[in-house]
């Protein structure tokens, strides 16, 4: 049986052998990482290193079986431009992987994670379109039928257009929120006037901190012309990168389709779908060493350690 030294200096915790969990997973049937992680009593927010370790003795266990599930998918860096591949590591172990002593319940565990997150994506979704939908009825009065509607085309991105987030509690500047944000992406025409848009950005304001008081929800979003989206398709930085991306995973919830199409035609006509499959390559090749590295890393400690245990027993 592995035991990794899950450093308690760090975090004030004793190690997690790979036996404790075995004998928790017999006891409790599969579970997912973050269950694990709470049955000893660790915070994944503030115990990230002990969740590593967690992940370690897991994913190196010959005895313990486990089932992924959702997508991962590409992420960049706005500033620096880093290549990684969400889910992370820690997210990846804690909440979209089943661990257990049985494969078939392993399997059958996967399948309910997998449906939590499709239902709790289902139910931010709803909110989100209820949002932009009721903004843009409330301002249709104000300008000739359907100009809004056919001027713009709000998109859901992230985590919850691939049917892949939670509602676990967090923290956000001082507010508690259920897990995963809600991210938009309003696009509008290039002639669409600028006290529509200006009134659509004050209606959807108002609407993101009602989303936070009432619903817990943190909704982010951004709204830019087609101009602008033409001018980030060549992918000049990393913020540009970011923003092409997004268009081309996005899920349209209010607006103009043809609008729509014509703003993912311009991503797929600049080359970026192709740089984009390229620069995923580069970093599932990145990850895959990542976790190589850190389960050298820590299975190197751990025997390090007991070399040590046992030159000092013998001295």
């Amino acid at each position: 049986m592995l035991e990794f030294n899950s450093n308690p200096s760090a975090y004030g915790r004793q190690p997690i052998s790979e036996q404790s969990i075995v004998d928790v997973l017999a006891e409790k049937g599969s579970l997912t990482g973050r269950d694990i992680a709470e049955h000893f009593g660790l915070d994944y927010y503030e115990d990230r290193q002990a969740i590593f370790h967690l992940w370690a003795v897991c994913t190196s266990s010959v005895i313990i079986s486990r089932k992924t599930v959702g997508a991962r998918y590409l992420r960049i860096d706005k500033d620096t431009g880093k290549l990684e591949i969400t889910p992370s590591v820690p997210r990846e172990f804690a909440d979209f992987t089943a661990w257990g002593l049985d494969a078939e319940k392993v399997a059958s565990k996967a399948e309910q994670v997998l449906g939590y997150h499709s239902m709790v994506s289902k139910g931010k979704k709803a909110l989100a379109k209820r949002i932009v939908k009721g903004c843009g009825n409330k301002l249709a009065g104000s300008y000739q039928p359907n100009s809004l509607e056919s001027s713009i085309c709000c998109l859901l991105v992230g985590d919850v257009a691939y049917g892949m987030s939670s509602d676990f509690r967090r923290e956000v500047d001082g507010e508690y929120v259920k897990g995963s944000d809600i991210d938009i992406v309003i696009i509008h025409s290039d002639t669409a006037p600028a006290a529509m848009i200006n009134a659509l950005d004050g209606a959807i304001y108002n609407q993101k901190w009602r989303a936070l008081k009432q619903d817990r929800e943190e909704l982010d979003y951004i709204i830019k012309s087609i101009g602008h989206v033409r001018k980030q398709a060549v992918m000049a930085t990393p913020r540009d990168s970011v923003a092409s991306k997004i268009i081309l995973e996005s899920v349209l919830i209010y607006g103009s389709q043809s609008l729509y199409e014509t703003v993912k035609g311009i991503a797929m006509s600049s080359g970026v779908a192709e740089k984009l499959h390229a620069m995923a390559g580069q970093a599932i090749l990145l990850r895959e060493a990542e976790e190589k590295r850190l389960l050298e890393e820590l299975v190197g400690k751990h025997s390090a350690q007991q070399q040590q245990i046992a030159s000092q027993k013998s001295s």
